[in-house]
């Protein structure tokens, strides 16, 4: 949601920063511009239409916003940012300066406005109930703002801040969305977040009274702390805060739902050509051939160290484990397991395992064209690059 937030900054401020082209291209008043999202009925939202490529919202054509109106799309219904509060006060009634670097804090790029209105809600991190004199010049908070608000086109960026979070020394998590019920809870409409309340979960609508109804189709504040790794993730929240349906967010949500998805081509998968190493009867190092050389059920084995050593490998056998560990840990084996590591990656199955014939660990000779990767097949020779 960040990430969307700023990039939708970075698009408006490119736009403000050509006022010409906005005087003949918006086709949306001023007055439309600025009017509370709540006067709009969800199929009477205003369609800002900006011609050529800078951006078109609800043309045919869709060259600077890149959607498929055929696939669905999960978008959240809010988007949040991080900033830090610069000026409480402004000589603009209701705006309270933020920035998103400290450091360069008087660049109007990196400003955000925020516009406070009588609906803005204030917490902490941890979902107790602030107020706006509780924002101090300093203050690092999140910022969430409808995605379906109007947004005036002009620099520095300005937001209506639906819901404010002051974060404090202590870890808490804040999502807003709408969510939706699922076999597993309710999850929120960016698919990011799942949750599951528990006994002592706090419920409240947005006056902190007691909420006893559905959380599904609503828009909620959810406040958490840990949540799984998963996708979504998973959580049992500390408070939730109703802030009732959102028609528009809904109705978007539908829209997804049934539509239907773009066809895709399925692509031509051209299988990689199958090497045997069941035919091979020569180790080539250079100019050398390798002697101690033996076929197993089709398999030919090569000796481990006096290959590897001449490929620039170094050696080290490990008793206590039965194992060969080559360069420091990057690859190892163990005597009498199929079962190959490479570095970080999954082991890797071979033809057969390693073992010991003579005093010598033996290795089947793919070992250094599939782990080590320092041999290639030559008909039926196996070269090893050496180093």
């Amino acid at each position: 949601m960040k990430k969307n937030l700023i990039a939708i900054i970075a698009l408006t401020a490119a736009l403000a920063a050509s006022t010409s082209a906005f005087a003949d291209t918006v086709q949306i008043s001023e007055e439309e511009l600025n009017k509370p999202v709540s006067t709009y009925a969800p199929d009477a939202m205003p369609t800002p239409e900006i011609q050529g490529d800078i951006m078109l919202l609800n043309g045919e054509e869709k060259d600077a916003v890149a959607t498929d109106a055929e696939t669905p799309i999960e978008i959240a219904s809010y988007m949040s940012v991080d900033v830090t509060v610069v000026k409480t006060d402004s000589d603009v009634d209701g705006i309270i300066k933020t920035t998103t670097d400290v450091n360069n804090k008087d660049d109007q790029n990196n400003t955000v406005n925020l516009k406070i209105t009588d609906d803005t809600l204030v917490y902490d991190n941890l979902g107790n109930k602030k107020a706006l004199s509780d924002l101090t010049d300093g203050s690092k908070i999140t910022v969430f703002t409808g995605s379906y608000e109007p947004t005036p086109l002009i620099l520095p960026v300005q937001y209506t801040a639906n819901i404010i979070i002051i974060n404090g020394d202590k870890e808490g998590n804040v999502n807003a969305d709408t969510y939706l019920a699922d076999e597993e809870g309710y999850t929120n409409a960016a698919n990011t977040l799942n949750i599951a309340t528990a006994d002592d979960t706090k419920i409240v609508d947005k006056n902190e009274k007691e909420y006893k109804g559905d959380l599904d189709k609503n828009d909620l504040i959810v406040f958490y702390g840990v949540s799984t790794k998963s996708i979504p993730a998973q959580t049992t929240p500390t408070k939730v805060v109703v802030l009732g349906e959102n028609e528009i967010a809904l109705k978007q949500i539908e829209a997804a739902k049934n539509a239907t998805p773009a066809p895709t081509a399925s692509p031509k998968v051209t299988e990689a050509p199958q090497v045997s190493y069941a035919g091979l009867v020569n180790v080539v190092i250079g100019d050398k051939n390798v002697s101690d050389v033996y076929a197993k059920d089709n398999t030919t084995m090569v000796p481990l160290r006096e290959v590897a050593e001449a490929a620039g490998f170094t050696v080290t056998w490990d008793a206590e484990n039965r194992a060969v560990i080559l360069n420091d840990g990057v690859y190892s084996l163990k005597i009498g397991e199929n079962s190959y590591v490479k570095g970080k990656m999954m082991p890797l199955t071979l033809s057969a395992a390693p073992e010991i014939v003579n005093d010598l660990t033996y290795v089947p000779a793919e070992f250094f064209a599939e782990v080590t990767e320092s041999a290639t097949v030559d008909g039926t020779s196996l070269v090893v690059t050496a180093k």
